[in-house]
């Protein structure tokens, strides 16, 4: 049963879950001000879309009962202090009587210029008011057959299309809550209107407001599906799903698997199929976002079914890779045009033994974009702010972070090869001259990037740069005792014990005082003591702030 209730300074609507002999509340929406609930009160099909969305939230288990949830939202917003009988048309309009009556004779200069100027203004006010209140009395609802716009091509635009423009503007610009009024209002008179329910999740979206972002995806998802069986049905010469195709006509996104006439053109050419992919994909973010990822890999897989999408392959290899399941991620993922699916690459080829094909791709992205190497190796923090289809390379860096670095977290080996690159004085020199570039390319007029620059800048550097550099790092980094070494799993370490406590010893490899670092013993050890010599028998290995630890057994033999 839904409910609500004030939790500081928002109102949520709650939902009691029993799991066990446990109750806890799930989250289904927040409100930040009373006046929001107020909108959704007062219209009717607005409260009508978002008792539906609720209903979709909670999936069957349970439905809202809106008579109530109705009686105590309107409760609530006459009691809250200071917002249940707000009304933003009378606030302004009080404070400007307000500042009208605390002017004083004589008037200044400005003072008579300025209400000079709102003069005209205000005559206007009061002629509309009085026409809206006289002629328009309740307002009615917009019909689909009105007067419609003309959009580019000079055909007649739907009233809900124009709602969709109109968000979509509102919605690039920042302004979210106002595209989301947008295109609610949209959907009102289109309600299986595809693009408008992504846009709106998408709007949940940025007040992460997951649970209610997917409903809207979910929904977009089963009309689009629809409405794309219905064209291919109709035309099914024209329109052929990527099952469907012959493994020579296989398509993807690239140009140049497009640019062959004889094959069937691919779904997503036609844009009448973009809104569909689009919920598709956007529903499987969400997922993700809510860690169910094996229900975010079958939307995956629902999309491929109609066109394998490029970013669909990566997305489900990073699933995968969230499951523990390595060698099924690195066949899914691919080496894409952006530089953070390098940095996932050579994840999935270091957990996979391959250290060398990880430091190439390492050496090929960490040029491409260093901000996510550094902000992997902790040397650069990532903004608390998301950057939603940000193009500057460390906005892109701190948008990664956000939606992958989850997958980079509990691996402090890959963040010690990130370091070993980083710390390479010839790549920190490579990545001098890149930014002093990129600087002379905004101050100077004119200015072109050195061709071996721009392999850089563009994810492909020559073989040879990596041919000469993978080998040496990977030396530099299985160096015994040196500052990125760890340890195997069932290696045999002699050392000597500088430092006994109860959890963590500080030893060093023997007759080397310099590889000191932190051995920590499982069970009760049979022998060892300060300045003594031991066998250590790897269980374990990792490193914490640059500081190297062990984990393992005392070797008896």
């Amino acid at each position: 049963m839904a409910f609500a209730r004030i939790l500081g300074n928002k109102i949520h609507i709650l939902h009691n879950v029993r799991e066990g002999q446990h109750v806890r509340q799930q989250r289904l929406h927040a409100f930040d001000t009373a006046a929001d609930v107020r909108a959704v009160l007062d219209s009717k099909p607005e409260w009508t879309l978002f008792c539906d969305s609720l209903d979709l939230v909670l999936g069957g288990r349970s439905r809202v009962d809106r008579q109530r949830l109705r009686a105590q939202l309107t409760q609530m917003v006459e009691t809250v202090p200071g917002q249940g009988q707000s009304d933003p048309l009378e606030e302004v309009a009080g404070r400007l009587v307000g500042m009208l009556e605390g002017l004083r004779k004589p008037l200044s200069p400005s003072q008579r210029k300025s209400m000079e100027r709102a003069r005209q203004p205000l005559t206007k006010l009061c002629a509309l008011l009085e026409e809206k209140l006289t002629l328009l009395g309740e307002e009615e609802p917009v019909k689909e057959d009105a007067m419609q716009p003309m959009n580019a091509t000079g055909l007649a635009e739907s009233p809900a299309e124009q709602c969709l423009d109109d968000g979509l503007e509102l919605y690039e610009q920042g302004k979210w809550d106002e595209a989301r009024k947008t295109f609610v209002r949209g959907l009102q008179l289109k309600p299986d209107h595809v693009d408008l329910l992504v846009h709106l999740g998408l709007c949940e979206m940025m007040y992460h407001n997951t649970e209610m972002a997917l409903a809207h995806f979910d929904r977009a998802a089963t009309f689009g599906q629809q409405e794309a069986d219905r064209l291919i049905a109709s035309d099914p010469t024209e329109y052929i799903k990527e099952c469907d195709r012959p493994p020579e006509a296989s398509t993807g996104t690239s140009e140049e698997e497009n640019m062959d006439d004889d094959l069937p053109t691919p779904l997503y050419s036609h844009l009448e199929f973009r809104p569909f992919f689009r919920a598709l994909t956007n529903k499987a973010v969400a997922l993700i976002d809510q860690k169910r990822y094996e229900e975010a890999i079958e939307t995956l897989l629902l999309c491929q079914s109609y066109q394998a999408l490029d970013g669909t392959f990566n997305m489900i290899g990073a699933c995968y890779l969230s499951l523990g399941d390595v060698e099924t991620a690195s066949r899914w993922h691919r080496e894409m045009l952006w530089a953070e699916a390098r940095y996932v690459t050579a994840l999935i080829q270091f957990r996979l033994g391959k250290t060398e094909d990880a430091l190439e791709n390492l050496l090929i992205g960490i040029p491409w974009n260093p901000h996510i190497g550094r902000m992997l190796a902790g040397i650069e923090k990532p903004d608390t702010i998301r950057y939603h289809g940000a193009l500057r390379p460390w906005h892109e860096a701190s948008e990664f972070m956000h939606r992958d670095g989850h997958l980079f977290r509990s691996d402090s080996g890959f963040k010690a090869l990130v370091h070993c690159v980083l710390d390479d004085p010839a790549i920190d020199e490579l990545l001098a001259e890149l930014t002093e570039v990129e600087q002379r390319l905004k101050a100077e007029r004119g200015y072109r990037r050195p061709e071996h620059v721009m392999q850089f800048v563009n994810g492909c550097p020559e073989e040879s740069f990596l041919s000469h550099h993978a080998p040496r790092l990977l030396a530099r980094f299985q160096e015994s005792g040196g500052p990125y070494w760890l340890p195997r799993e069932g290696d045999v370490l002699s050392v000597t014990v500088v430092e006994q406590k109860s959890q963590n010893w500080r030893v060093h490899l023997h007759g080397c005082p310099s590889t000191a670092f932190y051995f920590r013993p499982k069970g009760l050890p049979l022998t060892g003591s300060v300045d003594s010599t031991i066998g250590v028998r790897v269980a374990k290995s990792w490193r914490y702030k640059r500081n190297l630890y062990v984990s393992g057994t005392v070797d008896t033999r």
